[in-house]
């Protein structure tokens, strides 16, 4: 999870300062989960003392504080800041069902990559992965993709159906008749229409909008996403399980942001200890 702690442009006459005095642009948070799902407990002396279980921003980011709670008051955790770029996490015992939070307060690059690193003891390779952001539910993709079914008959299904009335039947039979013409073929026409209506609504009223300032003048509108980012969007949380939002920063607001999700070998907690 991320969010905006403080954003000012550069040329504000105010700051952005943290107790040392730094100075700086934005302030972000993320909490990454940290969750055991194995069936065997994960202790310290499960890693390497020297490359223990931590978290590393990228290059274009810098770590201002970092802190960690757990679901558990006797499970005890603290993240220690190595330097600008990475944390290292303690903890007594992470018990099967267990989980910490790790929040890291950052500046630099709002959507910056976490990476988690560490060794485990009996294991051939680093645990070296990409945290993955949260993927997009059942629900949603459903309702993504039923969106994507009515912009494809506005844009295809409706020209289709508009021909195939007009050459086999008439306009007057799907008003006056509309049994005489195949359900299927009369929905695609209708839900084409319906969405068409919208569209030149919405329009009217962006034009009725613009009337009220003077010409150039930005509107909340203007920042919006296009209808092929949108679909682009769609897409992607449809077939991919990618979130898609609206940035909330003042230096690109309103513009998509694709949640990323990289693909990581799943290891369990048997695959980690020998």
């Amino acid at each position: 999870m991320r969010g905006i702690v403080s954003e000012l442009p550069a040329d504000f006459p105010f700051q952005i300062t943290d107790p040392s005095g730094r100075t700086h642009r934005g302030v972000y948070a993320l909490n990454v989960l940290v969750w055991n799902r194995g069936t065997q407990e994960i202790s310290p002396s499960d890693f390497l003392d020297n490359a223990p279980l931590r978290l590393a921003v990228g290059k274009e980011a810098y770590i201002i504080k970092a802190d960690s709670f757990s679901n558990d008051d006797q499970l005890a955790c603290s993240a220690a800041q190595v330097d600008e770029q990475s944390v290292d996490i303690y903890f007594d015992c992470i018990n099967p069902g267990d989980f910490l939070n790790i929040i890291l307060f950052y500046g630099g690059k709002a959507m910056v990559d976490i990476d988690i690193l560490g060794r485990i003891r009996g294991q051939a390779v680093s645990l070296d992965h990409q945290a993955d952001e949260v993927k997009a539910g059942l629900g949603e993709r459903l309702a993504n993709f039923i969106v994507l079914l009515a912009i494809a008959n506005m844009l295809v299904g409706l020209p289709i159906s508009s021909w195939l009335i007009y050459r086999n039947y008439s306009f007057s039979d799907f008003f006056q008749t509309p049994t005489t013409i195949p359900p299927l073929l009369g929905s695609c026409f209708a839900m084409g229409i319906v969405l068409v209506g919208l569209f030149i609504q919405s329009r009217i009223f962006i034009w009725w909008e613009r009337r009220k300032y003077p010409p150039g003048y930005p509107l909340h509108v203007d920042f919006e996403p296009t209808l092929i980012d949108n679909i682009k969007g769609m897409f992607l949380t449809v077939f991919r399980a990618k979130k898609q939002r609206l940035s909330a920063s003042i230096f690109n607001w309103s513009k998509p942001v694709i949640m990323t999700r990289k693909k990581s070998k799943r290891l369990s907690v048997n695959d980690w200890i020998s």
